[in-house]
Order: C-alpha cells, then structure tokens, then sequence
C-alpha cells in the first residue's frame, strides 16, 4: 500500500473519531476502505479514475470472498457495511462523490455551468443574512 494510501486511511480513521462513531464501526470502515484500496491497487486504477461501477465491481468481489470465508451469502442487508465505508473514503479523498452524472439536455447542462458560476456567492449571502437576523 502506498505511503499517500495510508494517510489517507490515517485521516479517514481521524475523522470518524472526530464525529465520535462507534469504535467497532470506526474499525469496520476503516479495514472496508482499506480492501478497497487494495483492490484499487491490484487493477491499478487511480482514486481519481474511480466511478460507481468500480465500487459496485469491489462489492461483488467481497461477498464472493465472504461466501467463500463463511460458506454462506452474506445477509441481504451486509453489503451496506462495505458500501458506507468506502464511499466515506472516497468522499474524503475525492470531496465530491459520487461524482454528478452527465447531463440528460442541452438546458441541464447551461443550467449546472450557471450554478457553478454562482457557487462562491452562497457563504457570502448566508453570513450577510445572519448580520441582519
């Protein structure tokens, strides 16, 4: 595992300490996000690069290896655990995730260039609304 792959973990793990989860589920996200990074490494694709199928792609892999471990599937519901762990990391290592999907019309499209234009205006209206309140 990369030196920037374990800093990343070390401050993931930092920061559900920081928002006060459960060790148990501090562990279990952490080891999640950890596979996952194994998994990145092992086909070679970047943090940058990774899109939802990719994650989908990784939990299909850990609940054949889980069947295998347990000879059993796992419970309907298992693969949540997995899922949240990882997508905390990615939204940590990526801060937009998941990532916006394209879009459908010309008119969405203008519409999305029009806000990111505007983004910056919205911290400064809301403290300039405080004052006033």
């Amino acid at each position: 595992m990369s030196r920037n792959h374990v800093s990343l973990l070390s401050e993931y793990h930092e920061k559900l300490q920081q928002q006060r989860y459960n060790p148990v589920v501090v562990h279990n996200y952490c080891r999640n996000a950890e596979q996952f990074l194994s998994y990145l490494t092992g086909r070679k694709i970047g943090l940058k690069a990774v899109i939802p199928e990719t994650v989908s792609q990784s939990l299909r892999l850990a609940a054949r290896r889980f069947r295998v471990r347990h000879g059993r599937a796992p419970a309907s519901k298992w693969i949540s655990i997995p899922r949240s762990g990882i997508q905390g990391l990615l939204k940590l290592a990526l801060r937009c995730w998941p990532p916006e999907p394209p879009a459908t019309s010309a008119g969405e499209a203008l519409c999305r260039d029009v806000c990111k234009e505007y983004e910056h205006v919205a911290p400064r209206r809301t403290r300039a609304c405080r004052r006033f309140d």
